[in-house]
């Protein structure tokens, strides 16, 4: 006589099963990894920037729905991750003077016009990822190599941006975006999910 064996589904089959039939659970919406990114070009002698406030940049840029979460949506994020991308080369006194503008430049987040959600500076979450030391007086041989240079940094806590919720995302700096750093692309991701209704 045969006997029915039942197993237990494992993480692994049940991250499978989820792929095979779509994110949706009944009427709970969609609910998939996701990424709110923007890049902006830097130069020479900015201060302030303000960031994820063009929806009419196209989607190698940017995927921003212009400083608010569209009806039937909410997004969810736990980190944020930066891209820096040099357009070439860089001497050591240029490497030095990007340095300077990291360490005092703050990412900040503000959600309907309240304190701050979140600030850090650019060199927080870039850390151990950026290159310390650029040896030589001629193009530094680590930012002459890399396409770019990544960091992340986890936050602490959830943020959450429901639905027609508006938001500012803006960089603040005392030290000027130097020559060097001009035409560099800064690209700056939130990670986490966004959970669709529509």
């Amino acid at each position: 006589m045969d006997q029915k064996i039942n197993f237990k589904p494992t993480k692994v089959q049940k991250s499978f099963e989820a792929l095979q039939t779509g994110t949706y659970a009944g009427s709970g919406g969609e609910l998939r990894p996701w990424s709110y990114y923007d890049q902006i070009t830097l130069a020479t002698g900015q201060l302030n920037i303000d960031m994820f406030n063009d929806s009419s940049k196209n989607l190698s840029e940017s995927n921003t729905e212009g400083r608010s979460i569209p009806q039937g949506s909410h997004y969810a994020f736990d980190a944020v991750k930066c891209f820096y991308v040099p357009v070439g080369a860089k001497t050591q006194a240029e490497f030095t003077a990007i340095m300077d503008w990291l360490s005092s430049a703050r990412l900040i987040m503000e959600i309907d016009n309240k304190p701050n959600s979140f600030e850090y500076k650019l060199l927080e979450i870039f850390g151990e990822s950026l290159p310390m030391v650029v040896s030589g007086a001629v193009a530094g041989d680590q930012l002459s190599t890399r396409s770019l240079v990544q960091g992340s940094r986890p936050l602490f806590g959830l943020v959450v941006l429901a639905s027609l919720t508006g938001y500012k995302v803006r960089i603040e700096s005392t030290v000027a975006v130097p020559a060097g750093a001009n035409d560099d692309k800064l690209l700056v991701h939130f990670v986490g999910a966004k959970k669709s209704l529509n």
